[in-house]
């Protein structure tokens, strides 16, 4: 992470913490709702992982090795083992979705047995490696990094049935979607209900999207728009005429 960057979020800055919202935001998101199982579990899950790496942040006195999207995958992953009740005021979030190129990762990652799958999830897509994961989680490393390898191997061996350009697509897709600028989740939707959540409790500078509301159809708005209609048709009947007296 550089300096810059780093003294933002330390200092709670507005334009570093916007930073975060563009690049990572979206993808920590996915992520969490996957760990959780549910958006409004992934939805507490979010708040409090948010919380907690502002509050660690303010407490670093040196520059971080990790990037922005590692230390936010390990408070996530860290948040997840204390395990966050899911409030009920996120139970009719949707499902976020990725891009529909992205769909067969994902449905890969959800072949994994339960008790792998939020690991995996961190280990491809969360940008940790296993020494990170086992360090977040509180387990053992050896044994996690033999596991990992192991269902790693067994979708490999899945992958080598498949014809070399379907493997030469997954290079690219896999590639994409690990981007560190977050660009293979850019089509995961936030809900406004989770923005103004994480704006009113994380102190992130981000507003929800508003809603227009429609007006009623007054006596008055109704008079004028027939006004209006009337004056277009009166209008449209002088040009015909001029028309036809032109011939």
């Amino acid at each position: 992470m550089e300096q810059e960057l780093f003294e933002g979020l330390k200092k709670g800055r507005n334009g570093a913490w916007e930073v975060l919202c563009r690049e990572n935001l979206r993808r920590c998101w996915f992520l969490c709702c996957q760990l959780a199982g549910d958006p409004p579990g992934g939805a507490s899950l979010l708040l409090a992982s948010l919380k907690g790496a502002a509050e660690e942040w303010k407490c670093r006195k040196e520059l971080p090795g990790e990037s922005l999207q590692e230390l936010l995958s390990q408070e996530i992953l860290s948040q997840y083992r204390k395990g966050v009740e899911a409030r009920e005021e996120f139970q009719n979030l949707p499902m976020p979705h990725v891009a529909g190129e992205f769909q067969p990762l994902v449905r890969e990652v959800e072949q994994l047995p339960g008790e792998v799958r939020p690991y995996y999830w961190m280990y491809a897509y969360g940008d940790l490696n296993p020494r990170q994961i086992a360090q977040a989680a509180g387990l053992e490393e050896e044994q996690l990094e033999r596991r990992l390898k192991e269902w790693e191997e067994k979708l490999a061996q899945r992958r080598a049935q498949w014809e070399k350009s379907q493997r030469a697509a997954y290079i690219r897709l896999t590639t994409q979607f690990r981007d560190g600028a977050g660009n293979g989740f850019a089509q995961v939707q936030l809900p406004a209900a989770l923005l103004t959540a994480l704006g009113n409790e994380a102190g992130l500078p981000i507003k929800p999207p508003k809603v227009r509301k429609e007006k009623p159809w007054t006596k008055k708005r109704l008079a004028v728009l027939g006004i209006t209609v009337g004056g277009a048709a009166v209008l449209l009947a002088l040009v015909v005429l001029a028309l036809i007296l032109s011939l």
